[in-house]
C-alpha cells in the first residue's frame, strides 16, 4: 500500500508540474496586450515631452492634440505577421462646427517590446464615423506617403519611447465626431502609450485574439486615451447667406431706389 501511495503521489506531482510548464510556455508565446503592471507602472524620471517633438511637421499644423502620455499604460498593436493576429487601436476626435479638415498625417508615442526605435516600416490607418460614442463604419483609408520613428530620449517600462510620424495622401472631413483605427507594421509587438485624461470617448481595441472590438474599460478594467496628434490644415466653411438676410438686402435696395426716383422727380 505504501509503495502504491508513493507512486500515486509522484504521478500527481508530475502531472501538476507538466501542466504548469505547458501553461507557462503558452503564456510566453502569447504577446502581451498591455504594459500596466503594478511593479513597473511608470519610468524612473518623468519629463513632459516637448509639445511638438518633431519641430517641422511636414504635413501641416497640429489639428488634434492628445499629447502627452502620462505613462499609465501602453496598448499592444500590430499586424498578423508579428503577433499572429491583427490588433487595432481606436480613438475619437472632433472637428469643430463650421470647419473642415484636410488631414495628412498622424503622430503617436510608442514603445517596441524588445527592439530599438526604427523597427517599423509602415502604418495602417482608417477613419470611421461615430456611432453614439462608439466606433462606427469606415469612411476613408490612408494611403502611405512616408513613415518615420524618432526617439524621444525617455523610457517607459524599461523600453525606449519613440514618436511615429506617419504621412499619407490628404483626407478631407467636414465637422463632426470621427474615430481613427490604426496599427503599426513591424517585426514585433508594439505598445501605443496612453493617458488617463479622457477626451470625448475612451479608446477602444479590436484584438482578433482577445474578444475582438471592445472598450479599454472592458479589455483592461480601466479607461484610457491614446497619445496622438492629427496633422493637416483647417478651413472655415463658407456659410450661405440666410434667406431672411437676402430679403433684408432686397428691401434696402428697393427703399434706396424709391428715394432716388422721388428725388429725380422733385429735381
Amino acid at each position: 500500500m505504501k509503495i502504491i501511495f508513493l507512486k500515486t503521489t509522484f504521478l500527481l506531482c508530475l502531472v501538476v508540474v507538466t501542466f504548469q510548464a505547458t501553461y507557462a510556455l503558452q503564456a510566453a508565446d502569447t504577446p502581451q496586450t498591455h504594459l500596466n503592471v503594478n511593479d513597473e507602472r511608470i519610468h524612473d524620471e518623468f519629463d513632459p515631452i516637448q509639445k511638438y517633438l518633431i519641430p517641422d511637421k511636414t504635413s501641416g499644423s497640429i489639428l488634434w492634440d492628445q499629447y502627452d502620455t502620462d505613462g499609465s499604460n501602453g496598448l499592444s498593436h500590430g499586424h498578423v505577421g508579428a503577433l499572429g493576429a491583427q490588433r487595432d487601436l481606436l480613438d475619437d476626435f472632433v472637428i469643430p462646427i463650421g470647419q473642415s479638415w484636410t488631414i495628412g498625417g498622424i503622430s503617436s508615442l510608442n514603445l517596441w517590446n524588445v527592439g530599438d526605435p526604427g523597427l517599423g516600416t509602415d502604418f495602417s490607418l482608417q477613419f470611421l464615423t461615430d456611432n453614439g460614442g462608439t466606433p462606427g463604419s469606415v469612411i476613408a483609408t490612408a494611403t502611405t506617403v512616408s513613415y518615420s520613428e524618432t526617439a524621444t530620449g525617455r523610457t517607459f517600462f524599461g523600453r525606449d519611447e519613440f514618436e511615429i510620424e506617419y504621412l499619407f495622401e490628404p483626407i478631407v472631413l467636414p465637422e463632426g465626431t470621427y474615430w481613427i483605427r490604426a496599427h503599426v507594421i513591424g517585426p514585433e509587438n508594439c505598445f501605443w502609450l496612453t493617458r488617463e485624461d479622457i477626451s470625448g470617448s475612451e479608446a477602444w481595441v479590436d484584438y482578433q485574439d482577445h474578444s475582438g472590438l471592445q472598450s479599454t474599460t472592458d479589455q483592461f478594467d480601466s479607461p484610457y486615451d491614446l497619445a496622438f496628434q492629427l496633422l493637416g490644415e483647417a478651413e472655415e466653411d463658407v456659410l450661405p447667406v440666410p434667406l431672411s438676410n437676402w430679403a433684408l438686402y432686397l428691401g434696402v435696395l428697393l427703399m434706396i431706389g424709391f428715394v432716388v426716383i422721388r428725388l429725380h422727380r422733385i429735381i
